[in-house]
């Protein structure tokens, strides 16, 4: 009987052992379980962050290609009238030189003679 009540309490001993080493191992868990939820949370922010930095650079790109295309059109336009100027100031220029080299003809009156 002796020897059984010492096995017991060996045993015992062994079991408080193992019932710590579990309890070390659940806070253990706790904690990797907190340092993931942790890192998850902040990998969700950046996510957010990022996809509102994306949102931004897609807006920004958007907004630069509407005035390129705007700044294509006016230059198209500008293009236009400057080439329309062009015609109209020839045009001017040679009503000018005929009207400069132009010969008024009279014919003699009868008076004159």
């Amino acid at each position: 009987l002796h020897n059984i009540i010492a096995q017991l309490e060996q045993y015992k001993g062994q079991v408080s052992e193992i019932e710590m080493k579990l309890s070390m191992e659940r806070e253990n868990f706790r904690k990797t379980e907190q340092l993931i939820k942790d890192e998850r949370d902040s990998m969700s922010t950046e996510l957010i962050t990022q996809k509102t930095l994306l949102k931004e650079v897609q807006a920004k790109i958007f907004q630069l290609a509407t005035e390129k295309d705007a700044l294509a059109k006016y230059k198209s336009e500008s293009e236009l009238w400057r080439n329309r100027l062009q015609d109209q100031e020839k045009g001017h220029s040679m009503i000018l030189e005929q009207t400069r080299n132009c010969l008024l003809y009279t014919s003699p009156s009868p008076r004159d003679s």
